[in-house]
């Protein structure tokens, strides 16, 4: 921030004094970004930061403009964005959690949030700017007056975008009020960005619904396996099961077309997500809470709504872990090699077969499906376990530490491969 008498002195002697200050302003404004950037990175948030030294003839321009606008007896004005900060965040929730790491960071002395007054009807550019006080230490170092105030915008990537492209075609080109068809197409283009910010944030927070449901799907599963096959579930394992895509998207009809539409396949666009996706996320919360009698229902509804191959496999493998933990094992079997039917190389169907065959006594098919599912990929460590406690219960033991040996190299913490390894020593050793 800076403070300039008015009458404004002359303009030699105004650009006099911004080349004696730029340095120290770009020295600043590059500390300020710094800091910033740590403190957005301990606050978990992923943001891209731009800073600027506002231009001599920018600044001029304004300081002529806000001359004009003062009231008469006015002594002087000030400019609080001679230096100013950009945060670009990729989600429209992630401006908040931006705005509440600057103000943990620093002294803010004022918030401006632009287009805040707009109705629902109504677009244009939205940020929210923070007005925030310099470190007294950053300040004093570069011999700059005190209190030193800088700008920081936050905004969205597409709110940045609009913001970028409206300074070029309005701000910059002197625009008239009469260019009613120009006016329109970017009314046009900023509600179709608004929109999109909106629909983003809705995806991000369906996906981040269906991963914690996916998450405590794992964890079930894990301990259903361990009360069955022996051993503690790997709590801190790589995840592998549940790594692969399974979002859905659009199925086609049998013209080709794109159609969410058969068996009652809703749509869930309230939830920025398709009705397909709805419905997965509602089997998965009901065999999370123990419904799997429901999960089981929800599922083949989605089957029946007659979806694209890959993604029939997918909710095969999904309804059959579901019936496993109904204990309706021959119906799970019958569900994994459907799946199988369809993408005979699934790891997450090869291991759940593997598994379900070890659960059911069937040992020699189990180890063939377990080694078949690691020949495709050796480092699933998860993989590697099963077919451990798998020899371990035939007596093999060497083979067993093997396995855990390798599955330590890939996940040093795991700590059910630890506690098997042990296991497996002290056997060997009784």
């Amino acid at each position: 921030m800076i403070v300039v008498n008015i009458p404004l002195p002359p303009k030699a002697e105004l650009r006099a004094r911004y080349d004696e200050q730029h340095d120290s302003y770009e020295r600043l404004i590059f500390e300020i970004q710094r800091r910033t950037q740590a403190a957005l990175r301990n606050c978990g948030l992923r943001a891209t930061t731009k800073y600027r030294v506002k231009s001599f003839d920018s600044l001029y321009s304004k300081l002529i403009r806000l001359c004009r606008s003062v009231p008469p007896d006015a002594t002087n004005v000030e400019v609080t964005d001679i230096v100013a900060l950009r945060i670009v965040c990729p989600f429209l929730e992630d401006v908040a959690l931006a705005e509440r790491c600057l103000r943990a960071q620093y002294q803010v002395s004022e918030v401006d949030r632009k287009g805040s007054e707009f109705s629902v009807r109504e677009f244009g550019y939205e940020s929210v700017h923070c007005l925030i006080r310099v470190p007294d230490d950053v300040v004093q170092s570069l011999h700059l007056r005190s209190p030193f105030e800088c700008e920081i915008q936050i905004r969205t990537i597409l709110q940045d975008a609009w913001a970028e492209v409206e300074h070029e075609l309005v701000y910059k080109a002197d625009a008239t009020p009469f260019d009613d068809t120009v006016q329109r197409k970017l009314a046009a283009l900023n509600a179709n960005l608004s929109l999109s910010d909106i629909t983003f944030q809705e995806i991000r927070e369906y996906q981040r619904r269906l991963h914690s449901e996916l998450q405590k799907r794992r964890k079930g599963f894990w301990e259903l396996v361990s009360t069955s096959t022996g051993g503690t579930a790997p709590g801190n394992a790589l995840d592998f099961v549940d790594r692969e895509s399974v979002t859905f998207g659009v199925s086609r009809d049998a013209n080709g077309q794109e159609a969410v539409a058969a068996a009652g396949a809703r749509s869930a666009w309230n939830e920025g997500v398709s009705g397909l996706d709805s419905l997965l996320l509602e089997a998965l919360q009901a065999h999370n809470e123990g419904r799997f009698d429901r999960a089981d229902e929800v599922y083949t509804r989605i089957l029946l709504a007659n979806p694209r191959r890959y993604i029939r496999a997918i909710v095969l493998l999904h309804r059959g872990v579901a019936r496993l933990a109904a204990e309706r094992h021959q119906e799970a079997l019958d569900d994994i090699d459907a799946a199988l039917g369809i993408d005979p190389e699934n790891l997450r169907g090869r291991f759940y077969r593997g598994v379900l065959l070890q659960m059911t006594g069937r040992l020699d098919d189990a180890e063939r499906e377990l080694t078949r599912c690691l020949s495709n990929d050796p480092y699933q460590v998860e993989c590697l376990l099963q077919r451990a406690k798998l020899y371990a219960a035939t007596g093999r033991s060497a083979k067993g530490i093997s396995d855990c040996d390798r599955a330590l190299e890939i996940a040093p913490d795991m700590d059910a491969v630890v506690a098997l390894r042990d296991e497996l020593l002290r056997a060997q050793t009784d």
